[in-house]
């Protein structure tokens, strides 16, 4: 069924369930998810976000997950709102450009964190060798975020504002079923 999500409400570890189903059990390559329309808001103004072609025809999630017989399934899709949406010079002229990751749920952990000085709209990064995993754009009210659904492993967390303030830590561990507390952080 067509439905409507805020993507920016589905960050810092919240989730909303696109749907429940029971598969036969095997293993399966991917899931499709069909975008029909978007639109992002800019200073209270809604402007249509652009959706490639490839969208409506559906997003191909690949990696693949098992279902086994008796066992239930939690996945997750996760949309890096941060990463997905890029200006394409006027004002007004969004592109959605989607990157999404289809894990499932009960093989991650997490890492959190506080930035203190959380006024000029940083966004926390969880970064894998040289691949940017996934990001979280701090919480505005309090600068806490969560860099949810990390496979196990070592990451690191790279932090930035609007003022290029930044922050950096390597050798951050992520532990199946856990969180990974970072403390409090000052952008410098």
């Amino acid at each position: 069924e067509p439905q409507t999500f805020d993507l920016l409400t589905l960050s810092n570890g919240v989730t909303a369930a696109l749907g429940q189903t029971e598969l036969e059990s095997g293993k399966y390559g991917q899931i499709r998810l069909k975008i029909s329309k978007a639109e992002v808001v800019v200073d209270s103004i809604v402007y249509p976000l652009d959706v490639p072609s490839g969208s409506t025809s559906g997003l191909k999630l690949g990696g693949g997950f098992t279902i086994e017989d008796g066992v239930t399934t939690e996945l997750v899709v996760d949309f890096d709102a941060a990463r997905s949406i890029h200006v394409m010079g006027k004002k007004g002229d969004y592109k959605l450009n989607p990157r999404l990751r289809l894990i499932a749920k009960a093989t991650t952990g997490a890492i959190t964190g506080t930035v203190t000085n959380y006024q000029n709209l940083p966004i926390a990064y969880a970064i894998a060798g040289t691949d940017t995993v996934t990001s979280a754009i701090a919480k505005r009210d309090s600068g806490k975020f969560i860099l949810g659904f990390l496979p196990a492993g070592t990451y690191t967390v790279a932090v930035a504002d609007t003022l290029n303030k930044t922050f950096s830590k390597t050798g951050v561990t992520v532990t199946t079923g856990s969180a990974s507390p970072l403390g409090d952080i000052t952008l410098q």
